[in-house]
């Protein structure tokens, strides 16, 4: 019964006109089994491409009429068998609709597997064009959220065919079918996501005008369920006066949407809220025949969520009641600040998910930082701590007086006395002062990442403690406070020595990791909340590049109280092959602070030499395919941008063996290195893209900033003026964040 109300169905003008006097639609017309509904094909049409010399017949239409075709020999497309005129092999068929058939496919070339979709035999020229329009909508939306069409064209027979990313998972309706409604922890980051996916569909001015539990796909992504990927566009259209077409699931319809009345974004937000209302209640805001759905969406309010569901806070009534408005001004303004008010529900419910790392919403930037302030922290499992006794404990923080003299454990910064705070506290206490006394607050050893850091043991106090539990959470400030007031220090020593200051910088912004709003610390390091708590986040899943590891290690010698001891390590560390992914400037700069500049020297030239032969081979020395390039650094690039890195750069090394030139595989090679930390390589291979594409801003501002990460700051400084001299917006930005670190 559910399935069947929720096939999406064209309505004719003339309903829409009747409805508010009351009256039901006078018919619905032909709908699909995929979603899609058929459009009224246009009549009497020949398709005029290689038009005189080709074999026409007259062809029924879908509607009972007849129209002239060109007659072509059929592809036949077999599983196991490459399809013709294409790069791609059929592996399966998975389903039939009312537009055409999905295969499973692998690309031949890339052996990329793909779902490949097909337009059916005969198709009219509506759904010809309905079938293009929608691989064409889809194309332009960019949003891990939203599946891609990664290829478009055409079989010998005249067929059109897109190629999109193949999903394995389930659907939200499988799974609630399966499960019935979902918890409020469960369904809140799927939601979020929508909202992202909404978003990046909004921002290219269209309507998905669709979105049901059918057309949410569910992908396992990183060992994590329910991420979210949005499909079917059949029936999308760009905002305006009125649709195409008047389309929809009814379950799921705004209003204007019924009436055939201008719209926007809005519309999906209504559908949302309908969604929404469904995952939580296991029910749909209305019921009944198509007729009754329809007059109760223009008239009927919904009954209250926390009416029938008591144990849903009472925020979620006004939350979806927004999104339920009968008048489109009346509903959330766009997805962002919806997506924003879900997110000071969940601070408001006070728990956590698996999703607590999507990025936040981009709406006022007070109103961020607040929400970044206040979202409740990921709980992270805590490893078994190393069991010191107590007198042992106080000997390792006391032995660590050779790096830094620390106050007392015994008192808080204001000189009160700390409350016995039970074992447990006091032994993840003596953890965490063991850890800051090796100089290891937020970067573990690069040797041992799985070594438990002093800002990880304050964390693992805040998790475990009670709400009551006064010791615990007196402790945990009393550590925090502790260990600001010693990066920050460190920070005010370095900040003042010539070629101290970008260390100066990394030692306050631990701090700030610590106490979020220490005066001095934010003083300098200009970082909003938001971002310190995105660091943060980062810092807590432990997603550390071997580069910043090796900064830590860095980081962690400038630590040293004695100078010789200091000296020692620091050149211990530049002695040290495996990690040495530092760049020449940074050597310089950490060597001058020990005075071993004449070893520092020797050091990088021998990094300069390893970062060259990373280089990728001249052009000359390979044969060159160039249409075979672009195809794998296209393909490279889409994996770049949902986060398989790995698979991502075999791409682009392939597109670069097939043509040594192309820029788009070089720029992602430089993309990617930069965002692993990797900024020798990501240097290397920035200066070769400019090189090719000399007047392209992006890829200035990239130079800019790789050259600004490895502390070449003229040479960061020069990127970025010419990034503005080519356009680009982001170039005086760069420069006054420039110019606050080097003043």
């Amino acid at each position: 019964m559910r399935a069947a109300e929720a096939t999406p169905i064209e309505l004719d003008d003339d309903w829409a006109k009747e409805v508010p006097a009351g009256g039901g639609p006078k018919r619905a017309l032909e709908h699909s089994d995929d979603g899609v509904p058929c459009a009224v094909p246009a009549r009497g049409s020949i398709e005029q491409s290689g038009a005189s010399r080709r074999t026409f017949a007259r062809l029924p239409t879908g509607d009972g009429s007849e129209t002239w075709r060109p007659l072509d020999k059929r592809a036949r497309l077999v599983t196991g068998k490459r399809v013709p005129g294409t790069r791609y092999r059929l592996i399966r068929w998975l389903g039939e609709g009312g537009m055409g058939e999905v295969f499973e496919a692998i690309h031949v070339d890339i052996e990329r597997p793909v779902a490949l979709k097909v337009l059916k035999r005969g198709a009219d020229d509506a759904l010809r064009h309905h079938f293009i329009t929608e691989a064409r909508t889809i194309a332009q939306i960019e949003s891990r959220f939203v599946v891609d069409v990664l290829d478009f064209g055409e079989l010998p027979d005249g067929r059109p065919f897109y190629a999109m990313e193949l999903l394995q998972n389930e659907s939200l309706h499988s799974l609630m079918r399966r499960d019935g409604r979902l918890s409020l922890e469960r369904a809140l980051p799927i939601l979020r996501q929508l909202c992202k996916a909404m978003t990046a569909i909004h921002e290219a001015g269209l309507a998905h005008r669709d979105l049901k539990p059918e057309n949410v796909l569910l992908e396992l992504e990183a060992g994590r369920h329910d991420m979210v990927r949005v499909v079917d566009f059949g029936i999308s259209d760009e905002f305006g006066p009125r649709a195409r077409q008047i389309a929809g699931t009814p379950m799921y319809m705004a209003p204007e949407q019924i009436l055939g009345e201008a719209f926007d974004g809005r519309l999906d937000i209504y559908a949302l809220g309908c969604l929404a209302y469904e995952m939580l209640s296991g029910e749909p805001p209305f019921a009944g025949t198509t007729h009754e759905l329809f007059n109760q969406h223009i008239d009927a309010p919904p009954d209250s969520l926390t009416g029938r569901w008591p144990d849903l806070p009472g925020e979620l009534d006004d939350l979806l009641g927004r999104c339920l408005a009968k008048q489109p001004e009346d509903r959330w303004p766009n997805a962002v600040e919806l997506e924003a008010a879900l997110c000071e529900l969940q601070i408001i419910a006070g728990f956590t998910t698996p999703w607590d790392d999507l990025a936040l919403p981009e709406v006022e930037p007070e109103r961020r930082d607040r929400i970044a302030a206040e979202m409740p922290r990921p709980q992270r499992e805590v490893g078994r701590r190393r069991k010191l006794a107590g007198g042992l404990g106080l000997a390792v923080v006391l032995a660590g007086a050779a790096i830094l003299a620390w106050p007392s454990a015994e008192a808080e910064p204001d000189g009160g006395a700390v409350v016995d705070a039970g074992a447990w506290v006091e032994a993840y206490a003596n953890d965490a002062r063991a850890a800051a006394a090796r100089a290891y607050w937020v970067y573990p050893p690069s040797d041992e990442p799985e070594f438990k850091t002093a800002r990880s043991w304050v964390l693992a106090i805040e998790d475990r403690a009670e709400l009551s539990d006064y010791a615990a959470w007196t402790q945990a400030k009393a550590l925090r406070s502790e260990f600001a007031a010693t990066l920050v220090r460190l920070g005010d020593r370095y900040w003042e020595m010539e070629n101290g200051r970008p260390f100066a910088v990394e030692y306050y912004m631990q701090a700030l990791l610590f106490e979020p709003e220490h005066e001095r610390a934010s003083e300098r390091v200009a970082l909003t909340p938001a971002q310190l708590a995105d660091v943060g986040a980062r810092a807590e899943r432990d997603e550390f590049s071997e580069a910043e590891l090796a900064n830590g290690e860095m980081l962690a010698a400038l630590a040293e109280t004695d100078e010789k001891a200091r000296r020692k390590r620091i050149v211990g560390l530049l002695e040290d092959e495996p990690r040495r992914p530092y760049a020449a400037q940074t050597i310089n700069h950490a060597a001058s602070l020990v005075g071993a500049e004449e070893f520092a020297a020797e050091v990088a030239d021998a990094v300069e030499a390893a970062v060259k032969s990373d280089e990728p081979d001249a052009p000359e020395s390979r044969v060159t395919d160039a249409r075979r390039a672009q195809e794998l650094a296209r393909q490279g690039r889409l994996a770049l941008a949902k986060g398989k890195r790995d698979r991502a750069e075999r791409l682009f090394h392939k597109a670069i063996e097939s043509d040594g030139r192309n820029h788009d595989a070089i720029s992602g090679l430089a993309e990617l290195h930069f965002d692993r930390g990797n900024y020798g390589k990501a240097l290397t291979y920035a200066k070769k893209a400019t090189k090719l594409q000399p007047r392209d801003a992006k890829l200035r501002i990239l130079l800019g900033d790789v050259y600004l990460k490895v502390l070449r700051y003229p040479d960061a400084r020069a990127a970025y003026q010419k990034a503005g001299e080519l356009g680009s917006g982001l170039a005086s930005k760069r420069i006054a964040r420039l110019n606050q670190l080097t003043q």
